[in-house]
């Protein structure tokens, strides 16, 4: 018997589409060469190898193209800073991207319930009720982490089909801070108004409607004169906050200057205050240190932490001002020797209007916008302000600010 040596073109070209059936699809070849087995046979096996040649080119591309856009989708999901998070019917995870991991980083996402991933009863119903109803919805959720701190999310979960559903969840934390502070702020500004315009109501009716004597007199009328001016320096320090959150950092002017220059300044203005309660107030600030600031600010930075300062500490104490470089940055501190402030109330104290001691705070004259407006100088001007504090010591309050944020020169040039 005669053996046979070689393949008809009929023959390579049905094993080679035996092959590359038998191919993944992500490993088939763009070019798999039908046409090039298919050589030597009849003008119908030709044209069709030919056929299968361009059917499989464009499904190479096609699955290029698909591929790329898996990539890409990938992509925008994996960077995106909401997580995202694939839940099927049976409220188990199938993914999330890395901000979903980063949301719960003790945990694996991927098999976990998600009721015991989150510890959210609110989140489970809400991703229950968009399977039963078969449509979009959103929600706004509070997650704790480990520690018990709370976050809150405005969650948007979307079904993908009957089995499968997507959770957005957006971090509104930040947000939800903000509307506290408004809320505090429109709060505050109407109590911290209504007692001196009563005040000035009352007793300038009362002028009008009685007979009194000269003493009197001058006693309502320097009620009422103390009150308007409460209201005046009230209005100024709220006119100042608004200045300085319009103005950027961008728009603050700034001149080369000696920092002992703005604290000798801004000690000369509050020195009265501290003679009336025997403080003294030590300075200890090298006479070359410069950086460019805006001396007006700067100053009035250091005034309203001088005031408060001699404010808040008890007679024949001292008040230490210092100032100094590191790291590329000039510092400027005030230190008291007062009662100090509670560790819960040091987060707060830069927030419009709060006062550790209410009574207190308003008996020495205060507005509760000093340290707000501290703050905002040191915003301003590309630096930050610190509080530390020692309950029964004392505190102390440090300004930060780029020494030289334009030329970059260094201290004492």
């Amino acid at each position: 018997m005669q053996r046979r040596t070689s393949e008809t073109p009929e023959e390579r070209l049905s094993a080679l589409l035996s092959r590359y059936e038998e191919t993944s699809p992500d490993e088939r070849p763009a070019c798999p060469g039908f046409a090039e087995a298919a050589k030597g046979g009849s003008k119908y096996i030709c044209s069709l190898a030919g056929r299968l040649d361009s059917l499989a080119a464009t499904l190479a591309a096609e699955k290029e193209a698909q591929n790329s856009a898996n990539s890409k989708y990938e992509h925008i999901v994996n960077t995106m800073p909401e997580a995202v998070i694939a839940v099927n019917r049976s409220g188990i995870i199938l993914g999330g991207n890395p901000a979903a991991q980063r949301l719960f980083p003790q945990k694996t996402l991927e098999g976990a319930s998600l009721l015991a991933l989150s510890s959210s009863t609110e989140l489970a119903a809400l991703a229950d009720g968009v399977f039963a109803d078969a449509a979009p919805a959103e929600s706004e959720i509070a997650l704790y982490s480990a520690s018990g701190a709370q976050s809150w999310f405005r969650v948007l979960a979307s079904p993908l089909d009957t089995q499968l559903i997507l959770l957005v969840l957006i971090d509104i934390t930040a947000l939800r801070g903000l509307e506290r502070v408004r809320r505090d702020f429109v709060a505050n500004v109407s109590h911290e108004l209504r007692t001196p315009i009563q005040l000035v109501k009352g007793f300038a009716e009362t002028l009008q409607s009685r007979d009194l004597s000269p003493a009197e007199r001058a006693h309502y009328l320097e009620i009422i004169g103390r009150n308007a001016d409460r209201m005046e320096n009230l209005i100024e320090d709220l006119l100042s906050l608004s200045r300085l959150e319009q103005q950027g950092q961008s728009r603050i002017e700034a001149e080369d200057i000696t920092i002992s220059s703005i604290i000798d300044e801004a000690v000369e203005y509050n020195a009265a205050k501290a003679k009336a309660k025997s403080i003294g107030i030590r300075v200890d600030a090298p006479q070359q240190l410069r950086a460019e600031l805006n001396r007006g600010l700067t100053v009035e930075a250091v005034c309203n932490l001088l005031d408060n300062a001699i404010k808040y500490s008890p007679e024949n104490t001292s008040v230490l001002v210092r100032s100094w470089e590191e790291g590329g940055d000039v510092y400027i501190s005030v230190k008291d020797q007062g009662i100090g402030i509670p560790g819960k109330d040091l987060p707060r104290l830069f927030e419009r209007f709060y006062r550790v001691d209410k009574a207190r705070s308003r008996a020495q004259g205060g507005t509760g916008l000093g340290l707000a407006i501290v703050k905002h100088i040191a915003l301003a001007q590309g630096g930050s302000v610190q509080a530390e504090s020692w309950e029964g010591e004392g505190s102390r309050f440090t300004l930060r600010f780029p020494l030289h944020p334009a030329q970059g020169r260094s201290a004492g040039r």
